[in-house]
């Protein structure tokens, strides 16, 4: 409650510091001069209803209209004050307490008390609400005044009701010292007041200056501490890397070498030129696994414009055997068998080899005579290339789907599954291809893996 009456009526609405001071210190003397005439009004209303009432006479005690217009000139200086008219409304009310100093001395003289002390309060206030110069100004025209109507009612220049002896001129410049001294003490007042002020601005500045600086170090400090734990974190990110590729090296690297160990046992057995094709093919192929790990580990990439169905045969070949031996039909199903893509297709070939595999292994525990078929399915869009790998197995159930693509996370037991395959193909996909991999799934109608590749990764060559 206090803080919203202050806030209301005394608040200071300047923005200078310095001022804001000022103005409310003229607020406070606004309020209490207004607080004034009020008591005034009401002390003559009443003697008027006690006169009226008790002594049935008429009120002849002080002029209820002048304190009236006091209070409504203090009020409308007030007013003018709150609305940002500082200035006007500090020389208003200081002009109007010099005028009521000069009305007392026409009227009762300067022996009046009161008359010297209107005088020094003006002087304070002016000392204090304006500045120091502005009260060596009403300082020398508060002496004038003085010294002016006392000289005008010694030669009897003019008359008033109240005969009041005047002074000696002797006796007024004692009056007129003693408003020296009292300018004198409000300068070196104010100067010691504006020295503080100047000081504790300064200090201010200075510590806000300190203040900026710190925040600057702090965040240049902050930004080297990030940095540096972004280099760690860089490291550390290398070496789980690492890890990652050497595990998914030994995944990749299993399909091939069973397609080198089956043939060599079948070569053994019966020198075949085929077979023999089909070992150096999976040699090479292991030579491109591994030249592949060399390239991520340097941090260098082997790019190349390249067939989709090359590689998609490939991967048949080699699972030729797995898929043989589990009675499953590999079909490829594509528009377009020039549809060539630019990338490493040693990657695109650990994706579609994954996922023909995990095909494979969907049969696994399923009625054999069930149709056992895998389509790849090879679709380019408008914008993009969609590969589709579809089985009609065992499907995934609906708790597992979510989580298919977490690093380590198998449904298979430890012995046929080490849980990184798919977490390998979405890694290739998301950031060797720049495209996304997405499954579907159902308990009676199997499971399809789509793999989309943005049309810029995507070359059409016609021969």
């Amino acid at each position: 409650m206090q803080k919203r009456l202050y806030n209301f009526f005394l608040l200071p609405r300047s923005s200078d510091e310095d001022t804001r001071r000022r103005e409310f210190i003229l607020n406070v003397l606004l309020l209490g001069s207004i607080g004034l005439t009020v008591a005034a009004l009401l002390k003559i209303f009443a003697h008027f209803i006690v006169n009226l009432f008790v002594y049935h006479q008429p009120y002849n005690g002080a002029g209820e209209v002048a304190v009236f217009a006091a209070f409504a000139f203090f009020t409308g200086i007030y007013l003018l004050s709150r609305i940002r008219f500082y200035w006007i409304a500090c020389y208003l009310f200081i002009g109007l307490y010099f005028l009521l100093g000069v009305y007392t001395t026409y009227i009762w003289g300067n022996l009046l008390p009161q008359t010297p002390l209107v005088f020094v309060l003006v002087i304070v206030m002016s000392s204090i609400l304006i500045g120091t110069r502005f009260s060596l100004l009403v300082a020398g025209m508060v002496a004038a005044s003085v010294l002016i109507m006392n000289d005008l009612r010694i030669n009897q220049v003019i008359t008033v009701p109240v005969r009041i002896p005047s002074q000696a001129t002797s006796d007024l410049l004692i009056d007129v010292v003693i408003f020296g001294i009292i300018v004198l003490v409000s300068w070196l007042s104010n100067s010691e007041i504006e020295k503080s002020l100047r000081r504790a601005k300064q200090s201010e500045a200075e510590l806000k200056r300190e203040r900026d600086l710190l925040e600057v170090k702090v965040e240049a400090r902050t930004r080297e501490l990030k940095q540096a734990q972004v280099n760690q974190m860089t490291q550390l990110y290398r070496f789980a890397e690492f890890g990652r590729l050497s595990s998914g090296l030994i995944h990749d690297l299993a399909n091939p070498l069973t397609t080198i160990s089956v043939s060599l046992e079948e070569f053994s057995a019966s020198p075949n030129a085929k077979l023999l094709k089909q070992s150096r093919d999976g040699i090479r192929k292991i030579e491109q696994y591994i030249e592949t790990a060399r390239a991520q580990i340097r941090n260098e990439t082997q790019l190349t414009v390249f067939s989709i169905e090359e590689e998609i045969k490939q991967v048949i070949l080699f699972l030729h055997h797995k898929a043989s031996v589990a009675k499953v039909k590999i079909k490829i199903a594509q528009e377009d068998k020039q549809l060539r893509l630019y990338g490493n297709p040693v990657k695109l070939n650990q994706v579609i080899s994954n996922l023909v595999s995990n095909a494979i292994d969907a049969y696994e525990g399923v009625d054999a005579s069930h149709d056992r078929l895998i389509t790849i399915t090879v679709i380019e869009a408008a914008k993009e290339t969609r590969i589709e790998v579809r089985d009609f197995g065992k499907g995934i159930s609906r708790a597992n789907l979510g989580r298919i693509f977490t690093p380590f996370f198998s449904t298979k037991d430890l012995k046929n599954g080490s849980g990184i395959g798919l977490s390998i193909c979405k890694d290739i996909v998301e950031k060797d291809f720049r495209g996304q991999i997405d499954v579907a799934s159902d308990r009676s109608s199997g499971t399809v893996f789509r793999v989309t590749l943005p049309y810029g990764q995507s070359i059409r060559q016609h021969h």
